[in-house]
């Protein structure tokens, strides 16, 4: 999916909406489809703004609740959404930028200290009944993924793992019950870690927060280091 604009432009606009007067630092080495853009504040603090496909409303949810990690001293940004228009990647993301930077090795030490983070999103949602259950999709497609069509129509055996997926839903519900948070994509690119290897920042929530089971976030990490192998 092509960018809409280019860096420079996209600042500017940010500026234009908001008054920041940001100044553009740089575009990221690291991070995948919703890329990342450095700046700098007039008084010296540096941010990062990132791009998403989530409706306005969504991202100012899950500010919120980042917000609140926050407060409880996790390691999380700030964030702003702001609005551009009604085109894809239509909300940016304002956050602070965070010290640190993506292991590059995903080693024990550093999926250790996943885990023993992910136990700060237990019960992290038990205020937040407005935050949507996270959907399984085990009857239906998502609109993005994942997609039933590509499975009913590669092959046999797809097929076959399609039939097993959709018994698996008609004996259970399609959605997560629970008040724990579910990161969006808890995997290493996601996480930031200081020198001494203790994480640092959990960032990329551009897909927005939802309740569940926190553990659903790690069958996801698992997947990440298994393909990734």
């Amino acid at each position: 999916m092509p960018d809409p604009m280019d860096v420079e432009t996209l600042v500017r606009v940010v500026n234009e909406r908001c008054g920041y007067g940001l100044t553009l630092l740089g575009e990221a080495e690291h991070g995948e489809t919703s890329g990342a853009v450095y700046v700098r504040w007039p008084d010296g603090r540096e941010g990062v703004i990132t791009r998403t496909n989530m409706p306005l409303e969504r991202m100012r949810q899950t500010a919120e609740v980042v917000e609140s990690l926050r407060r409880r001293g996790l390691p999380v940004p700030r964030q702003e959404p702001v609005k551009l228009d009604d085109t894809y990647w239509a909300v940016l993301l304002l956050q602070e930028r965070l010290p640190g930077s993506p292991p590059k090795v995903a080693n024990a030490a550093v999926i250790e200290a996943m885990l023993a983070m992910s136990e700060h999103f237990t019960d992290a949602l038990a205020g937040r009944p407005d935050v949507p259950a996270r959907q399984l999709w085990l009857q239906r497609s998502n609109t993005d993924y994942p997609r039933h069509d590509l499975l009913a129509g590669y092959d046999t055996r797809t097929r076959r793992m399609l039939d097993l997926i959709r018994e698996v839903g008609r004996d259970g519900p399609d959605e997560f019950t629970g008040n724990d948070l579910v990161h969006p994509d808890y995997t290493p690119p996601n996480v930031l870690v200081d020198e001494s290897g203790h994480i640092s920042g959990i960032v990329d929530w551009n897909g927005g927060i939802t309740r569940g089971d926190r553990c659903f976030a790690l069958v996801g990490l698992r997947a990440d280091l298994t393909l990734g192998a």
